[in-house]
Parts: C-alpha cells; structure tokens; sequence
C-alpha cells in the first residue's frame, strides 16, 4: 500500500514477541528447531502435538496414515479487538504447460484435460477423498463432502481475500521479479532465530531487514528499467481494503 517494506511495523514487531513469549512458555515441541514439514506432520499424527499450522494437504495424509487420529479444524489466531485483516490470496500463474518442442503434444495435452478437467475422475476423487482442493470450477461444490476438508475450506474462505498482483495489473513488472534477489537472513530466519532465542533485537533486526528489502527493489526497479520495462514504484502500490477483495 505504500511501496515500500513494512517488515518493521508495529503489527510485525508484536507477532514476533508472540512466537518468542510462545518459545519461552514452552508451548512448541522439543525439536522444533530441527524437524521439517513431513516429521512435524507425522508427528502430529503420532499424537506427539496438540496442535500444527500446516497446509489442506495434511488431512489427506492423516486419513490415509493415522485413521483413528481426532482432530479439528481451526481458523488463524484473532486479536481481542477482531479480526482486521485477511489471509492473502494471490492471483496463482501459469505453472504447467507443453513445451513447443515436446514430440507428443497431443498425449501431452491428454494428459492435462485429464488432471484438470471435470470430465475425469482425478479433480473430483481428490476432493471427495479429503486430499485437497480443486481449482476446476464447479468441482468443490459438488464434492466437498469430507468433514475436515469441507471446515477447513470454511474457514480458509471466510477470512482470505484476493490481493493485488502487480504482474496481473502490468505484465511489464515480471521483468522487476526476474532482477529482484531475496535478501538474506530473511524475515523467517529471522523469525527462526528469535524463537531460537539468537535474536533480542527483533524490532532492530526487522528495520534492517526493510532497508535491504527496499535497497534490493531499488535495484531490481532499476535493472528492469535497463531491460526496457519501463516501470515505476507506482506499479507496486495498491490503495486497496485488505478486508475486501482487490
């Protein structure tokens, strides 16, 4: 909204005391610090968590691995005050296709009508199984039958709204994206380090995060334009209710 990184603001600052105070209590599992995404996730299955902030593909893997595993559905943490933002949705890109020099375009073409569309049995077994969400339109409706997804699809709608996405409003901004490196430490090393008790500073450690974030768009703004972009900060500010869809 205001074309610049906002990673040092006061909301930011106080999610991060949350994680630390949540470190401190000793409310995380002992080996967070060292699991990844699929030990966390069987974990939880073991019964070894009482809760886990993961993704729909979840439920499909519990199902099938952990039958008899009880467990609820439940939307994002909401201040005292209410809710006052939502949970991002952008706008998804292409990201499978045919290459124009494939030697069996057509078996390849076969390939995805029948992972994408409503004809096959792929979108809709997915969905009515529990495994994840279709994109083809009609589909969810029509077989959004498991009782977790089905809450979980209710609570993930009802608090998501569409964000802006400057590629969708001017194509010409991919190229910005193409030059743009992500700094390092990042705002989830950065995060990492704070739960792990390495930073005290968060509120300094995230303003010099903004600054090389803003330093690198400088740069990456300006390597685009030499590309012939022909772009400005404006592309990539939005004044937009995130209550609300863009």
């Amino acid at each position: 909204m205001t074309g610049e990184s906002s990673y040092a603001d006061k909301a930011m600052v106080e999610t991060f005391e949350l994680f630390k105070g949540m470190a401190e209590d000793g409310s995380y599992h002992p080996s967070t610090m060292s699991i990844r995404a699929p030990e966390a996730r069987a974990l939880f299955g073991a019964g070894e968590a009482g809760f886990i902030i993961q993704g729909v593909w979840c439920i499909g893997v519990w199902n099938a691995n952990n039958p008899d595993l009880d467990l609820g559905i439940a939307s994002q943490v909401i201040s005292d005050n209410g809710r006052q933002g939502s949970v991002a949705m952008a706008t998804a890109n292409a990201w499978m296709g045919i290459s124009a020099t494939s030697e069996h375009p057509e078996e390849a073409a076969k390939l995805l009508e029948a992972l994408y569309s409503k004809d096959y049995n792929y979108q809709k077994d997915c969905v009515s199984d529990g495994v994840f969400f279709s994109l083809v339109k009609g589909v969810n409706d029509e077989y959004l039958t498991n009782p977790l997804l089905k809450d979980y699809y209710d609570a993930a709608t009802a608090t998501a709204t569409v964000a802006p996405n400057p590629k969708t409003e001017n194509p010409a901004t991919s190229q910005f994206f193409l030059q743009y490196n992500d700094v390092s430490p990042a705002v989830g090393d950065l995060l990492q380090g704070t739960v792990a008790g390495a930073i005290s500073d968060i509120e300094g450690s995230l303003k010099v995060l903004a600054e090389k974030v803003n330093k690198e768009f400088d740069k990456a703004l300006k390597a685009a334009n030499e590309k012939g972009a022909n772009i400005t900060q404006d592309d990539f500010k939005f004044d937009w209710d995130p209550m609300t869809n863009y």
